[in-house]
């Protein structure tokens, strides 16, 4: 702008008053002598009083004018950056934030539920984010001193011997999920009953946590899809090559699923998040159906930490872990990769639906 207003100046006044000096000074010159191509005489000191008049115009006027108006575009640019646009940034910003407080106030009092569950939503990913730059941070951190860990191992298999006392790590049928969350973390188990280098602990139809997880949604489903089969007298596996049971159900854990579980104190939801469903029905001889059902978990830091946004380039949008899976016995022991396998038995008349 104040370039814009110099530029302006120069050629609305400056230019136009040397022009019209110059054009004064040219009328005022006598004549040209007859046969001579040389002006009058110039005065004693050496020049023409016409060039004095234009000197002294451009001394005492138009240098002068420049002058000021140089100070005075400083002046005002100062002004500008230091007044004038701080004070503008901080009207934007206040506009900015008022219209945003209205915008909140409007989304919350059109539905106070849904806004306080998109702002803990979005509080928990944001700090998830965060997390995950403080874990590759560490990360990093250990890879250059790997003493640490060792030091870390030391203080944690102390806290193992402690946790083990209170912790039933070897009778499946009366462990509950607190248990299960203290074998996971701690790594209690190293092994499972078949040797497999990733635990795996095996769950009866008597098992409590087998009672619990009977009444899942994603088993319901899985149990509904196999009734529709037996209506339809189908009981060919979809895709054998897939998946070789009567049903194969993957239900994912949601958002929904987490405040329910927090709101209904559902341990197991929370504990499982997404998991596998199997169903293979067989026909008995007086016309009745068996439900074999197989439910499998695995449970690891990736599971446990999915708070991060999904990738927007993953069509399932499947929320991301903070920390990746590790194997039991690597690296830091704690929460090494373990599996859960839950099987049960129901029988259901030949016409239910």
């Amino acid at each position: 702008m104040w370039q814009w207003a110099g530029d302006w100046l120069q050629q609305k006044i400056v230019q136009p008053m040397k022009q019209t000096t110059a054009a004064i000074v040219n009328a005022l010159k006598p004549p040209q002598t007859a046969g001579s191509s040389k002006l009058a005489a110039p005065a004693k000191d050496g020049l023409p009083w016409w060039e004095k008049v234009k000197t002294l115009i451009d001394e005492k006027i138009v240098q002068p004018a420049q002058k000021a108006w140089g100070n005075t575009q400083v002046t005002l640019q100062h002004i500008c950056n230091n007044v004038v646009k701080p004070a503008y940034t901080i009207w934007s910003n206040v506009k900015n934030r008022v219209q945003q407080a209205v915008h909140v106030f409007n989304e919350f009092r059109a539905n106070p539920i849904v806004y306080t569950k998109k702002a803990i939503a979005a509080s928990i990913t944001t700090t998830a984010e965060y997390l995950y730059q403080g874990y590759n941070y560490a990360s990093a951190f250990v890879e250059q001193h790997p003493r640490t860990i060792q030091y870390a191992n030391r203080a944690i298999a102390m806290a193992k011997k402690i946790v083990a006392t209170f912790t039933n790590t070897t009778d499946p049928d009366t462990m509950t999920w607190t248990d299960l969350g203290m074998i996971w973390l701690f790594e209690l188990k190293q092994r499972s009953p078949g040797g497999e280098r990733i635990p795996k602990i095996l769950f009866g139809p008597n098992a409590l946590t087998t009672k619990d997880i009977m009444n899942e949604e994603g088993v319901q489903q899985a149990r509904e899809h196999a009734l529709q089969k037996i209506a339809e007298g189908n009981l060919q596996p979809l895709d054998p090559a897939k998946c070789n049971h009567t049903v194969c159900w993957a239900w994912q854990y949601g958002q929904a699923d987490f405040y329910q579980g927090i709101r209904q104190r559902n341990t197991a939801t929370s504990f499982l998040g997404s998991f596998q469903t199997y169903v293979d029905v067989t026909l008995n001889p007086d016309g009745s159906y068996t439900l074999h059902y197989t439910v499998e978990n695995e449970s690891g830091w990736e599971s446990a930490t999915r708070l991060r946004k999904a990738d927007p380039s993953d069509p399932n949008r499947i929320h991301r872990g903070i920390i990746p899976n590790k194997k039991v016995g690597e690296g830091l022991h704690l929460g090494g990769t373990i599996q859960q396998v839950w099987t049960w038995t129901e029988t259901v008349p030949g016409g239910e639906q």
